[in-house]
């Protein structure tokens, strides 16, 4: 059952968030080397760069970003579900939440508004976010 059901059905807040450049987030597992870029100031041009962390361009910058962005929000609580690896839930004898991701737009609801904008400053504690507030589009979908 995904999040608009659940925040539909139970009259729960949408909160939506956006993670500004979230691929330079991601860490790489992997050795990576690049040319050197335009305007490094290197006479040998045979050097090259050893990537520390991902670019743009990358195909291991998506899965970088992914996996920074699951580990903080198991750190925070919260369980990836089977059947959807980009939904979390966090279950509390006090509250309940739910955070859908596809790739840096971010859907967030639950039982409470007070701890929707928690979530939101701990994620800012890690992340540079827009917070985009209440849910009007998804994936250029109007929601109501």
């Amino acid at each position: 059952m995904h999040n608009a059901h659940w925040a539909g059905s139970n009259n729960w807040p949408v909160h939506q968030i956006d993670i500004n450049n979230a691929f330079l987030y991601g860490d790489l597992k992997e050795t990576v080397f690049m040319l050197q870029p335009p305007g490094l100031e290197s006479a040998n041009y045979s050097l090259v760069c050893k990537l520390n962390k991902a670019i743009y361009g990358l195909k291991q910058t998506p899965r970088s970003w992914f996996h920074k962005l699951s580990a903080t929000l198991s750190s925070l609580g919260f369980s990836s579900t089977k059947s959807d690896s980009s939904l979390f839930v966090k279950f509390h004898k006090t509250h309940t939440m739910m955070v859908l991701i596809y790739v840096d737009d971010i859907i967030i609801t639950g039982t409470s508004t007070s701890n929707i904008q928690a979530l939101i400053s701990c994620l800012r504690q890690h992340f540079a976010l827009k917070d985009m507030y209440r849910l009007h589009y998804f994936l250029g979908i109007e929601a109501s």
